[in-house]
């Protein structure tokens, strides 16, 4: 039973790959939807909102120095641009 599950997590780590998507864009706000939309509709709706007491952008989770991948950074301030990744 042990070398089986340790045998498809062998084949789920090794299907997993990291996707180049190339060059960010000149202007992030190019893209439609733009960064703006992104600071005022998702961070509040989703990103910000509470799970249990914690954050999507949590040290635990997504914050800078978080071991994940996807690292969120806090806007100033909803309606107001600044640098996120």
């Amino acid at each position: 039973m042990r070398s089986a599950v340790f045998g498809v997590l062998g084949m789920l780590t090794a299907a997993c790959q990291t996707v180049d998507l190339g060059a960010p864009p000149a202007d992030v706000n190019a893209c439609e939807p733009g960064q703006q939309w992104f600071i005022d509709q998702i961070w509040p709706n989703f990103l910000a909102q509470g799970y249990g007491g914690k954050h999507c952008y949590d040290v635990s989770c997504h914050a800078i120095g978080s071991p994940n991948g996807l690292i969120l950074t806090v806007p100033v301030e909803p309606g107001a641009s600044n640098s996120m990744r």
